[in-house]
Parts: structure tokens; C-alpha cells; sequence
């Protein structure tokens, strides 16, 4: 019979740890990938990108499948200082 109260407080961990875990880690995911697309968004700024180019990449990441005839546009080399 000791062993009941603590069956009950390991439920009770358990019933709300569970939901509590799920939600950090929903979070937690949803914060990486905002963090992963700020970089990206940095980089072809960098990279001297156009707005509406950005827009277009960022637009076909957000595809449920990967779709060859999607029109890419090059990319563009980084400029070297001149000798």
C-alpha cells in the first residue's frame, strides 16, 4: 500500500508532462525553422538577391512535394574585389 501515492503522482506527471513536451517541442521546432529561414533571407541579400527573387524561393520551399518545372532563378556569383 505505499506504493499508491506514488502510482498517482507518476500519473499525474505523466498526464500533463506528456502535453507539456509536446508543446516546447512544437514550439521549439517552429522557432529553428523561422531562425533557419532569417539566415537564409541574410545570405541571398548577401548574395545580391531581389526582393521578388527571395520571395519566389522562399515560395517553393514552402511546397508540400519538390517540382522540377519550378522556375529558379540563378544564382548569382559573390563579388570579388577587383586586382
Amino acid at each position: 500500500m505505499d506504493h499508491l501515492p506514488s502510482i498517482g503522482f507518476i500519473t499525474v506527471c505523466l498526464i500533463f508532462g506528456i502535453p507539456v513536451v509536446a508543446l516546447v517541442g512544437y514550439y521549439g521546432h517552429e522557432a529553428w525553422k523561422t531562425w533557419l529561414e532569417i539566415g537564409l533571407k541574410r545570405d541571398m541579400v548577401a548574395h545580391g538577391f531581389k526582393a521578388q527573387e527571395i520571395i519566389d524561393v522562399l515560395a517553393a520551399g514552402k511546397t508540400e512535394s519538390c517540382n522540377a518545372s519550378l522556375p529558379v532563378p540563378p544564382l548569382r556569383p559573390v563579388k570579388q574585389p577587383a586586382l
